[in-house]
């Protein structure tokens, strides 16, 4: 564990020297995009005066239009400046920050969620790890706060157009799999769903449904048993973004960042309105946020909350 503190500070140290030298730069840049500032009132200025008198001053009007176009020139060069203080400000936050951010990735059942278990001393109400399946249905960001009584999960929500991409971005990769199976070369079609309705979804995916089924009728050995696994999988997808009785589970949560959803208080959750503009909502009952991250319990019972879950940060004391 010393160990582990020492190169958590080592890592600190090195980065408040990078936020100094940001600082440095970000004051230089500062004195330029002000220099800029001052001459792009000049030539603003000078567009403002009469043809007569920018012809007096410059001699012709030829010159008069040359340095016209220099003060397009310069307000341009100054956006440019204002784009780059704007990088390094933001990179100056993030290196003055006294936290070390860890990223776990890893295929299915590789011990990602066992790591952040073991890391963290959350269980499988927050962080799901079950044996041999994949139960994790949402990315969660797990936060070191020391001085919090009970552990939060903050759920933002996904907008409804949010989701629509989603299941198009799944049905592209179902058709290239598809296209695979049947020997074809190219990228697959883009597919457009235009918001959530449900028959709209049922339709795309079930052209997909019906060409894997068709292969599978048409195949043998492994090409057989891919194409039926692909037409279960697209079907269980169609279950999941178009019968009611799953959509009733995930769909009233859709767009809830984007307004204060009263009616989601019911289930413990609180409304917090964040530094983004969006509503976070708050829950601190671990059984109920499962519900949110995880497919299912591993005893037959499934989720499908975490389908309008974007993002899932979890609050806790890791000692």
């Amino acid at each position: 564990m010393d160990g582990i503190r020492e190169a958590l500070d080592k890592i600190i140290g090195k980065r408040s020297e990078k936020a100094a030298d940001k600082e440095s730069l970000e004051a230089e840049l500062g004195k330029k995009e002000q220099f800029l500032e001052h001459s792009e009132k000049l030539f603003q200025s000078f567009g403002q005066l009469r043809e007569e008198q920018q012809r007096q001053l410059c001699g012709s009007m030829e010159m008069a239009e040359k340095l016209k176009a220099s003060g397009e020139k310069a307000a341009r060069c100054r956006q440019a400046y204002r784009e780059a203080l704007t990088a390094v400000r933001r990179l100056k936050i993030r290196y003055r920050r006294p936290t070390v951010d860890l990223t776990v990735i890893g295929e299915t059942g590789a011990g990602k969620s066992r790591l952040l278990q073991s890391a963290s001393g959350l269980d499988n109400d927050c962080i799901p790890a079950l044996p041999g399946t994949s139960c994790t249905g949402v990315s969660s960001i797990v936060e070191n706060v020391t001085d919090l009584k009970m552990t939060e999960a903050h759920f933002l929500f996904k907008t409804e157009e949010e989701v629509a991409a989603e299941i198009c971005h799944e049905i592209e990769g179902l058709t290239g799999r598809l296209m695979e199976l049947k020997g074809e070369t190219g990228m697959a079609p883009a597919v457009r769903i235009e918001g959530t309705d449900p028959e709209k979804i049922r339709e795309a995916f079930q052209a997909v449904i019906s060409e894997a089924r068709a292969l599978e009728q048409n195949r043998r050995g492994a090409d057989q048993t891919k194409a039926g696994n692909l037409r279960r999988l697209a079907e269980s997808r169609q279950r999941d973004y178009a019968e009611e009785e799953v959509r009733s589970q995930w769909m009233p949560y859709v767009g809830s960042s984007q307004r204060e959803n009263m009616s989601l208080k019911n289930p413990g959750l609180t409304p917090v309105a964040g530094a983004d503009g969006c509503w976070h909502y708050v829950l601190s009952d671990p059984a109920q946020i499962r519900k949110y991250v995880a497919k299912h319990n591993g005893g037959g019972k499934n989720y499908y909350h975490y389908i309008a879950v974007k993002e899932a940060v979890i609050r806790t004391e890791i000692t």
